[in-house]
């Protein structure tokens, strides 16, 4: 029934009223027709239509009161409803007045229903607030409707700050709590506990109505724990009404969707709308329950919150889901006659959406029909009626609108209903006509814009340049049509329809992403947004005029107007048009990014023709102020956008406009571009603050933070300041790591520097600590269902102490930000976060120094908070952990560290579920990896060399690197590498230690891989509506350990040359390949590579493949570089063709003049490997003597550098000299074999080579020394060539004596000259560690180092070389001239520069000492053992091995007879011992080697002694094994057996045993067997020998070694004159016979040692023979047997006679012919006696 039909009838109740009020017998009428009255009427009893009824319910009420009706109860409702009444009418004061008199009735008759009374005085405030009515302190049930009416007033004054509302709802509840305490049993009769004089408490019936309504209070306010205490009060109170528990089923859901949703749902993920799904399925069954209730309130209370429910679901994709829901919340409010006419119309006008969508046109038709009825105040008129023509449009395809506008809209709706997966190209000509139709004018000008094939040809210019500009001003001049649109339509036009049409034009572009239609539509739909609408005024600016207390509430009418209809309507456009900018924005974006921009970032110069275009290019200029312009025009749309929802006051519009300026600008948020951002920022953040943030208060924070940036930004950033992107420290660690000068952990007192700023800075920093103040109080979680998160507050918290700082204001110690935080967790935090914040600062010097509490403090501080976000505590426990490592307190480190680390899980945790994406996972993997290297580093420093806590620490280094390798940091990633690398090189000295970093280097160099080939990204994808945070995290290591590019890759080739390290100690020559190729692909293209190559080139040598490929890699090194790798593939190779190749292209690749030394030395090797190969003699013998030929022509660098000083003529000279002697090395290189050799060799044309004398680099002279001796040993010792080189060896020698005493004498000379000083000392390549040596690197060049023995008076014959053997035999070299030795650099003189190769000169030196001995020329080898001795005492600076050459040179003394002439003879016995510095180096190793066994043993079962030999390095630098310490103890030992010392070679042997046995030398172990066995043989313990030479035969050895072993067995096997000795001993002879004859075979080269090795063991046997078959006695009688063996042997030795003699062994030839005479006359005298005695007898 319409009003006015009802109006019409209760005419008739009120005349009859008036009619049977006169009489009293019908005053009972008045009554019935009153209760008429309310039934006709009650429809109309709801806000809006119920102050029509002001005059006839005041009739009734009036009249009822004239009659003295007795009912006070229906009275007083009637009187109730009145006042309603007058309060929705306008009407204050009447209303006031009434309400009053309304009171005192009710608390005269019915004293019950004052509560309701009361309840309206309040709520509409009729009465005066200032002063607190006094019945409220009276009565409990007062007090609390007063508080609670109150607070609903405050609620609904939007212009009310709404802060204390938590206070006043815990105020309420306190006050029914302590009600409910002081509950009396007994009430007495007749009174009203509302009215009584003395307190009472609140009824239960009322207390839980009260509850109830405090509850759904509460979650209107968002004020969830007060609601749940409410509810849990109301579980407790034992409610029996079935309708109070169905509302508080009502609140129980409400509070569990906030609980899963954490405060809200502002994502739609899976879960959150499972989870509302959920509630509103147990929402409808609430709904049935209160259906068969039948409880209309109930009903109704149920339905608002279903509604409530569904409206996040709302969306177009979801609302299909609540369909169900919505339909029966409709139908239960239809049925039960609900007046909450507006919350029908709109579950109807959804309801009518959803089955437009689905495609039931006629449901929504009835739907919209039925919201149309139900919009009685006409507030969403326009809206549904425009519905509604669209809907009827749908229904009538096929006939032709007659209005624009609606051909229009027909268009548009035929574009959105169509299917989502045709292409664009088919709904875009839809979307074209529409605009046609609106606008055809202009519209199609406005698109060509977009279109290349619009632009004007014919322009000029570079190319690219020239159509940038042509497009840019195609674009401009085609948009401008549109500005006069509006003026060519003219007026009368429909322009609210036509608004809503351009941007639905929009939308659907948009959806459709059809983006040219959609920014020109754009662009028609904002020229409506010239001000022709606007927005109502506010209910503020409504009640500005009116201060009075009584009509506070009343003021103005409440009338649903046509005025204010009307700006209902203008508020729906203005937030259509907001909308539109939003959508033209990002449109323009879109074109930005088509163009390659991002928002606000200008446009990089193309290149045109490889040349960076100039930014003064006209042409370019144009494009760049237009991509400039279409920036400003996206920023200026997203302003205008929150500009219209602050006009409309609406803040969600303004919060997502500052959404979309966040996000869309986000990477210069990133890059430390705030001041860029500075004048949008802050219009953005006055529209917030203005319109407030819509729950949004992070939005609000981060902005303010940005804008306090921007403003201190300029003066912030030469400080390293609080950027986002290059100055700030917002993650784990970033800054230097920069020692303090204070103590461990001390407190920082606060200094400051002055720093002049000028007023308009100081203004800036001023408002820029205001917005951080104001972004800290906002984020002090005082206000419940705002809270911020702590990520967001520390980044406010940053910037507030850094604009601190810049206005020189301390903080103080207690770190207070003064921000009224009541929340103590909050607080605690703040603290915290202000003291690192500080400690950042002050890691810049610059400005103020804040004074902060101790690291220590602070620790304890972080330790004692309650931490809401573990991104954020990871960080602080990073930052701390930077600190401490700064401080060098490593517990504070670990502990740091450690509670950093255990954070991995709740961080990741935290990023899947943060709702802001204030840190990206990226960030947080720097922050741990930065705490696992710092944690690492301090393990390092706090193992002390344990190994196990050394490889701990290791490990978490190596997981500081997988941290960096997850977030994608290459720079850090390359630094925490860097650590490992530097600290896993003390592990890298033997196998097994290497063999355990395998993996980890494996895994690391992965790593650098994957980071160096990913880009680095600035934040994750950003979604269009979320909130996006990145802070730049940058290691605290990088600064420290950061390197350039070129040592990064050193670092990358060092790590792969250590792993082909790893694979070479285990042979895996497949592995190491692979593992090099693919370092190679992984290595960018520099020179780093090198080495790999390098690498590469060895295996593929090993594996026996191709490398001539490979080898091409060097061709741009040089010669040099190219011939020393073609020797190291020689040298590498396991096939001797291969070896053969590479050895002669390592020789033929060397063509210049420079690189002669090291063809001379290549060739020297060559022809040492073809003659242990086995290639032809002379082959061998060839490349000798060309490596002569080039030392006796070569012109050295001295040479050279004498031309320098020479004069004129004397340089033309030498140069002429030089170019012949080039001239003439021109054809060699050419006779190389296989070819077979030429007659000429060397050097072609030279006519004479210069004599030996004229030679004077000792480096020259020293390497025809090993030619010499070489060609002598490779020859036969029966020619007279063999005799020949080794005088010429010696002659050799002997020159280096001279020219090096020579040169000794002026070096002499120049240290006694005070004047000038002598020549610099070159380092020892071996310096020792002990005491005596380091002092002697200490001492100047003057003082010469102390030596063993006190030097000798200098004698003037001291600097003369001795001229006879006696002499030599006399000869100690001078300590001046050893000290001239030590320190002097020239060529011409025996040093370490001239003698780079001291170990392999002496290895020809004792091999020509040897030859010489062998040809009986023992006195030739003095001088020659002199210089060994000065080589190994003063360049390589060892003295046991100077006591061996001594010792030699004893031993050749003795054997000249001369035992007692030399000078070392005195010292024989100091010479035979054992070093105690040497000893104790190689006791050290044993055990450091027995250590290491031990605690490896557990990685893989096995000792480390197979390669301990290789790998160990003593103390002093030098290895223990090969040539060294045992080597020379067992060259001593045999000295001293031959000499008869037997005591010291025990010594000696005993020592060499033990080491070698330690390390696993077998061939030392078997020389030392050997060495005791011929020991025991000497000492007569033949039975110990044997024992010691059985162990020996098991290792093995070398020619000699069998040859001594063999002579050893028969010793010690005929000395003991067994039953079997003959048989042994030939059996003995034909073993050792037999396995030098299998080496001969093999050795053919070999063979004249061999065979005198041979000859010697069967002459040896053969004079065995001699003696076991000569007769004990003399004249004894011999047997046949014994005859016939003796013959044997005559004939044995005869042919080794021979032998010895063709084999130029002369000696041994005498030797076996004396024993062969001796046999012969033992023979005879034995034939005689036995030929005479028979004959006497006779």
């Amino acid at each position: 029934m319409k009003r006015e039909e009802i109006e019409k009838a209760v005419i008739y109740f009120l005349k009859a009223i008036e009619i049977s009020k006169i009489k009293p017998r019908y005053h009972f009428l008045v009554f019935n027709a009153s209760v008429l009255y309310f039934q006709m009427v009650r429809p109309l009893l709801r806000s809006g239509p119920r102050q029509h009824l002001v005059p006839t319910l005041t009739q009734v009420v009036k009249a009822l009161e004239e009659v003295g009706e007795q009912d006070y109860s229906w009275r007083a409702q009637l009187m109730l409803h009145l006042v309603e009444c007058l309060v929705d009418a306008g009407k204050g004061k009447e209303a006031s007045s009434f309400a009053k008199a309304t009171s005192d009735f009710i608390e005269s008759h019915i004293p019950d229903l004052y509560p309701k009374i009361f309840s309206l005085q309040v709520r509409h405030k009729l009465f005066d607030f200032t002063k607190t009515p006094p019945k409220t302190e009276a009565s409990p049930v007062l007090s609390v409707i007063y508080k609670m009416q109150k607070l609903k007033h405050k609620v609904d004054d939007v212009c009310e700050a709404r802060k204390e509302d938590a206070a006043r709802i815990k105020e309420i509840f306190l006050l029914l709590m302590h009600s409910a305490a002081a509950q009396s049993p007994v009430i007495a009769c007749g009174s009203s506990p509302c009215l009584a004089e003395s307190p009472s408490p609140i009824p239960p019936a009322d207390r839980v109505a009260f509850l109830l309504e405090l509850a759904f209070l509460a979650l209107q306010l968002k004020h969830h724990q007060m609601a749940a205490d409410c509810l849990r009060e109301l579980k407790t109170a034992g409610v029996t009404s079935v309708g109070q528990c169905i509302m508080m089923e009502c609140v129980q859901c409400d509070l569990d969707l906030q609980k899963k949703q954490e405060g809200g749902m502002k994502d739609y993920s899976k879960a959150n709308v499972e989870a509302q799904l959920k509630v509103i399925g147990r929402l409808d069954k609430v709904l049935q329950s209160a259906v068969r209730e039948g409880d209309a309130k109930v009903m109704q209370a149920v339905c608002a919150s279903q509604w409530n429910t569904c409206l996040p679901l709302l969306q177009h994709n979801l609302r299909r889901n609540v369909k169900g829901a919505l339909l029966k919340v409709a139908q239960v409010l239809e049925d039960t006659y609900s007046v909450q006419l507006e919350m029908r119309c709109q579950v109807h006008s959804e309801l009518a959406v959803i089955e437009e969508e689905e495609g039931r046109l006629e449901p929504a038709l009835l739907h919209l029909q039925r919201a149309l009825l139900l919009d009685e105040r006409g507030v969403h008129h326009e809206r549904l009626t425009s519905a509604l023509n669209l809907l009827q449009l749908r229904g009538t395809l096929y006939q032709t609108p007659s209005s624009t506008e609606d051909k229009a809209a027909m268009l548009i709706q035929q574009a959105k209903n169509g299917q989502p997966q045709e292409e664009v190209r088919k709904r875009r000509p839809m979307l074209v006509n529409a605009g046609l139709t609106l606008a055809p004018d202009a519209f199609q000008v406005v698109l060509d814009a977009e279109s290349t094939a619009k632009i004007p040809s014919g322009t000029s210019g570079p190319g690219g340049v020239a159509h940038l500009s042509a497009k840019a001003q195609h674009h401009s001049a085609c948009v401008e049509k549109v500005q006069g649109h509006l003026t060519r339509q003219g007026a009368g036009k429909n322009d609210r329809e036509r608004v809503k049409l351009w941007a639905a034009l929009a939308k659907t572009a948009r959806k459709q992403e059809v983006w040219d239609v959609c920014r020109a539509a754009c662009r028609f739909c904002l020229l409506y947004d010239d001000g022709r609408w606007k927005a109502p005024k506010s209910d503020c600016e409504h009640k500005a005029g009116d201060e009075s207390p009584v009509e506070g509430g009343l003021h103005g009418d409440r009338r649903p107007s046509a005025g204010r209809l009307a700006q209902s309507t203008e508020k729906d456009l203005l937030r259509l048009l907001a909308e539109v900018c939003f959508i033209n924005a990002e449109a323009t974006i879109h074109k930005l990014r088509s163009e390659g921009v991002q928002l606000n970032t200008p446009a990089a110069p193309p290149e045109e023709r490889g040349l960076r275009l100039s930014e003064d290019n006209p042409q370019w200029a144009v494009y760049r102020d237009w991509i400039q312009d279409l920036s400003a025009y996206a920023t200026s749309n997203f302003l205008r956008g929150a500009e219209l929802g602050a006009e409309i006051r609406e803040a969600w519009v303004v919060v997502n406009a500052a959404v979309y300026l966040w996000n869309y600008n986000s990477h210069l948020v990133a890059a430390g571009e705030q001041r860029r951002l500075l004048p949008t920022f802050q219009r953005a953040v006055e529209l917030l603050r203005q319109t407030g943030h819509a729950g949004e208060p992070v939005l609000l924070v981060m902005l303010c933070d940005a804008v306090s940036q921007g403003l201190i930004q300029p003066w912030s950033v030469p400080a390293a300041g609080p950027g986002t992107g290059q100055g700030r420290e917002d993650s784990g660690g970033r800054g230097e790591l920069r020692k303090k000068g204070a103590g461990k952990g001390a407190e920082r007192t606060g200094s400051i520097h002055s720093l002049p700023l000028d007023h308009a800075a100081l203004q800036d920093m001023r408002k820029a600590l205001e917005l951080c103040d104001y972004a800290l109080h906002l984020s002090n979680g005082n206000v419940p269902g705002e809270s911020v998160p702590i990520a967001a507050r520390k980044q406010v918290i940053s910037t507030w102490v850094w604009t601190k700082r810049l206005l020189q204001q301390q903080i103080g110690q207690k770190l207070d930000i003064d921000d009224e935080c009541k929340n103590e967790a909050v607080s605690a935090m703040t603290r915290v976060l202000v003291g690192v914040e500080m400690l950042l600062c002050n890691s810049h010097p610059r400005q103020i120094e804040f004074s902060v509490p101790s690291l220590s403090t602070l620790v304890r501080m972080a330790s004692d908070c309650k931490w809401s976000d573990p991104v954020v505590e990871l960080q602080v426990w990073t930052h701390l952990a930077c600190f401490s490592h700064q401080a060098q307190d490593h517990n504070l480190v670990m502990t740091c560290s450690h509670n950093a680390l255990q954070l991995e899980a709740a961080a990741a945790q935290r990023l899947k579920v943060m709702t802001y994406a204030l840190y990206s996972r990226s960030a947080v993997q720097e922050m741990l990896s930065n705490a696992a290297c710092l944690r690492g580093l301090s393990m390092v420093h706090k193992s002390n060399g344990h190994p196990h806590s050394y490889r701990e620490a290791l490990q978490m280094l190596q997981s500081s690197v997988s941290y960096a390798e997850r977030a994608g940091n290459s720079v850090l990633c390359m630094a925490t590498a860097r650590h490992y690398w530097n600290n896993c090189l003390p592990l890298t000295e033997t196998s097994l230690e290497r063999q355990q970093l395998r993996q980890p280097l494996e895994k690391i160099l992965k790593a650098l891989v994957h980071t160096s080939k990913k880009y680095p990204t600035q934040g994750e994808e950003k979604g269009g509506a979320t909130l996006t945070v990145m802070p730049s995290v940058t290691s605290s290591l990088e600064a420290s350990s950061m390197g350039s590019p070129e040592d990064d890759l050193t670092l990358r080739a060092a790590m792969y040359g250590l792993l082909f390290h790893i694979h070479a100690d285990s042979s895996d020559w497949t592995g190491a390949l692979t593992l090099l190729e693919q370092a190679i692909r992984d290595m960018p293209r520099t020179r780093h590579r090198l080495l790999l190559f390098k690498h590469r080139v060895l295996v593929k040598a090993r594996l026996g493949e191709s490398v001539v490929i490979d080898m091409q890699k060097f061709r741009d090194e040089g010669e040099l570089y190219c011939s020393h790798m073609w020797h190291r593939v020689a040298l590498c190779s396991g096939e001797m063709l291969q070896q053969l190749a590479c050895f002669q292209n390592s020789i033929t690749s060397l063509l210049s003049v420079k690189s002669q030394w090291q063809k001379a030395d290549f060739l020297l090797e060559f022809g040492e490997w073809l003659y242990c190969q086995n290639f032809p003699l002379a082959d061998a013998q060839h490349q000798i003597q060309w490596a002569i030929d080039i030392l006796l022509h070569m012109i050295t660098d001295q040479e050279e550098s004498k031309e320098k000083t020479c004069s004129k003529g004397s340089k033309l000279n030498e140069l002429e000299r030089r170019e012949n002697s080039q001239g003439d090395e021109s054809g060699e290189g050419t006779g190389l074999i296989p070819v077979k050799v030429q007659s000429h060799i060397g050097v072609q044309g030279a006519v004479s080579g210069p004599c030996f004398s004229d030679l004077r680099e000792v480096r020259r002279l020293d390497s025809l020394v090993r030619a010499h001796t070489l060609l002598a040993a490779m020859g036969d010792r029966a020619s007279p060539q063999h005799q020949q080189n080794l005088l010429r060896a010696y002659s050799l020698v002997m020159q280096i004596w001279q020219v090096s005493m020579a040169t000794a004498r002026e070096v002499i000379r120049e240290m006694k000259n005070p004047l000038v000083p002598p020549s610099g000392p070159c380092p020892s390549a071996t310096a020792k560690k002990d005491k005596d040596k380091e002092k002697d690197k200490g001492k100047k060049s003057k003082e010469p180092p102390p030596t063993e023995e006190k030097p000798k008076a200098r004698r003037p014959q001291d600097d003369v070389l001795p001229s006879s053997p006696e002499e030599w035999a006399q000869y100690d070299c001078p300590e001046d001239v050893r000290q001239a030795f030590r320190y002097d650099t020239s060529p011409h003189c025996i040093n370490r520069h001239s003698l780079s190769k001291q170990t392999q000169s002496l290895f020809f030196l004792d091999l020509l000492v040897k030859e010489l001995q062998c040809l009986s020329l023992t006195h030739l080898t003095l001088p020659i053992l002199h210089l060994a001795e000065v080589i190994a005492h003063d360049l390589l600076d060892r003295r046991s091995l100077s006591d061996l050459y001594r010792l030699r040179i004893v031993r050749s003394c003795s054997q000249l007879d001369m035992e007692t002439s030399t000078v070392y003879h005195k010292k024989l016995l100091s010479l035979t011992g054992i070093l105690e510095q040497e000893q104790m180096e190689c006791r050290k190793a044993i055990a450091l080697q027995r250590e290491r066994n031990s605690l490896y043993m557990d990685y893989n079962g096995k000792t480390d002694n197979e390669k301990s030999k290789v790998d160990h390095i003593c103390l002093s630098g030098k290895q223990c094994g090969d040539l060294w310490s045992k080597d020379i103890w067992l060259d001593k030992a045999e000295i001293c057996l031959s000499m008869g010392l037997y005591q010291p070679a025990r010594q000696l042997l005993a020592e060499a045993h033990l080491v070698a046995k330690e390390m696993g030398d077998q061939a030392a172990a078997g020389r030392s067997l050997l060495s005791l066995a011929i020991l025991a043989n000497k000492e007569q313990n033949h039975s110990q020998a044997l024992a010691l030479l059985e162990k020996a035969q098991d290792m093995g050895g070398d020619e000699d070694f069998w040859y001594k072993l063999t002579l050893a067995l028969l010793t010690a096997t005929v000395t003991q004159r067994g039953q079997d000795t003959d048989t042994k001993t030939d059996q003995i002879v034909k073993q050792g016979c037999g396995a030098l004859k299998s080496m001969l075979e093999k050795r053919r080269n070999r063979a004249p040692v061999l065979r005198f090795l041979i000859t010697s063991l069967e002459s040896r046997g053969a004079v065995e023979r001699l003696h076991a078959a000569s007769p004990v006695e003399p004249g004894e009688a011999l047997s046949t047997q014994s005859v016939q063996n003796l013959m044997a042997a005559c004939d044995s030795l005869r042919a080794s006679t021979s032998e010895f003699f063709r084999l130029g062994h002369r000696e041994q030839a005498a030797e076996a012919l004396l024993e062969h005479a001796q046999a012969l006359r033992s023979d005879i005298n034995t034939t005689h006696h036995s030929m005479i005695y028979p004959i006497w007898d006779q």
